[in-house]
């Protein structure tokens, strides 16, 4: 999100999220270290006086370690509540990634440890890294949605469960598709239309009429 356009009308979002004493915010950290995302707007909030507010966010592995200092200040916290792997990134070990969270952990930069986009095989590795070193893997951020339960039918879903995991649904909304905002006469553009194309919409149709009707 570019806030310089839209800041205004973001902040007065996030700001009614918060008055309905909404405490989980999950803020997108460039890997470049620029300021022009939405964790500037949750700076602006003041979130951290609140002790009940929680800041969750993503990492590629050029972020852990120095640059995360730097998001640090940039987020005006001392640490990040939840700290997640965005993507298992492959050539590099899962247990890499790992290592490197460990680090963060210990030095008292993050309070727990996610991932996000992990299978049930790529979970498995890096709970059983953290769980060496006495540590608990806290959360799997998924898409999960009514457009996309793949978490139920491979495993994933009831893996978690057993292994104490939290499940966190991105997209529980499918992009806004489950809104009814989009219709097979008025589909999204952009990179969306590919997925959600007039053809798919017409089909989802009836679940769309019925989410309206709850």
């Amino acid at each position: 999100i570019n806030i310089n356009n839209k800041k205004t009308e973001l902040i007065k979002i996030l700001d009614k999220y918060r008055s309905k004493d909404g405490s989980n915010w999950d803020c997108i950290i460039p890997v470049s270290g620029g300021k022009d995302s939405t964790y500037q707007v949750i700076q602006m909030l003041n979130l951290k006086m609140n002790p009940l507010c929680i800041i969750a966010t993503t990492c590629h592995l050029s972020s852990i370690g120095r640059k995360n200092i730097e998001n640090l200040k940039n987020l005006g916290v001392d640490c990040i509540d939840l700290y997640q792997i965005h993507w298992p990134a492959p050539p590099v070990a899962v247990e890499t990634w790992i290592e490197a969270m460990i680090e963060e952990y210990q030095e008292g930069k993050i309070t727990a440890i996610g991932i996000s986009n992990f299978n049930r095989t790529q979970m498995q590795r890096a709970y059983a890294a953290l769980t060496n070193e006495g540590v608990q893997l806290t959360s799997n951020q998924v898409e999960y949605n009514l457009l996309n339960r793949n978490i139920e039918n491979n495993g994933l879903l009831k893996h978690c469960h057993d292994a104490g995991v939290s499940v966190l649904a991105y997209s529980p909304l499918s992009m806004g598709v489950l809104t009814g905002k989009y219709t097979a006469e008025k589909p999204p553009l952009g990179i969306r239309s590919r997925r959600y194309n007039p053809k798919f919409l017409a089909k989802i149709t009836p679940l769309l009429s019925l989410l309206k009707q709850i």
